[in-house]
């Protein structure tokens, strides 16, 4: 197994970002019916109390959220459903922000152009308290346009506070296929937003 730590993740800013994942599609999709069968295996594998999330990248808002996401966050479902990328932003850690942005898009470029790909991330959010605390991020599942774009995605979120660690806001990329395995863990220069 190769191991590649603290690779440099270039800082974009919020407009840019939501600019580069926008994309357009003719067709309507049921993203909560293509991910079904991802959702029921949740249980499967959660390591902790945890929500779900489904973006839309071509209206930008969330287009379904999991009905337990008030325990979890200080919103209930209804109040999620519809909201933008802001929304999701000012519910995690001001300092965790900017890797947050960088990073959702880096795994939204890799699995454009690799869907065997494993990618989670650790940052601190909002609970329902409204005190900040770690979570894990995964996206077990990508939709996928004509373009080869991804157009959604199901998001799990994952308390991992009962765990005690206090890492650093981080990411980790691992390819399922190779033989090979790479892991990478990614932190945000403190360089200025492009």
């Amino acid at each position: 197994m190769q191991l590649n730590f603290a690779m440099n993740l270039k800082p974009i800013s919020q407009k840019l970002f939501e600019n580069k994942i926008k994309r357009s599609q003719s067709k309507k999709i049921d993203f909560e019916a293509y991910f079904k069968s991802h959702i029921d295996k949740i249980n499967d594998f959660a390591i902790g109390p945890y929500f779900w999330l489904i973006p839309d990248q071509i209206s930008m808002t969330f287009y379904s959220v999991s009905k337990n996401i008030h325990k979890l966050t200080p919103f209930r479902d209804r109040q999620w459903k519809g909201q933008t990328v802001q929304f999701w932003i000012e519910n995690i850690h001001p300092e965790d922000r900017p890797f947050f942005i960088s990073a959702t898009y880096l795994s939204i470029q890799l699995h454009t152009t690799n869907i065997n790909l494993n990618v989670n991330m650790y940052i601190r959010m909002l609970n329902a308290e409204k005190q900040y605390r770690w979570v894990l991020i995964q996206y077990p599942n990508r939709c996928l346009n004509d373009k080869n774009e991804v157009v959604s995605g199901l998001v799990i979120i994952t308390d991992i506070s009962h765990l005690n660690i206090h890492p650093k806001a981080m990411m980790t990329v691992m390819d399922k296929v190779k033989n090979s395995h790479q892991f990478y863990t990614l932190k945000v220069k403190n360089s200025g937003l492009t």
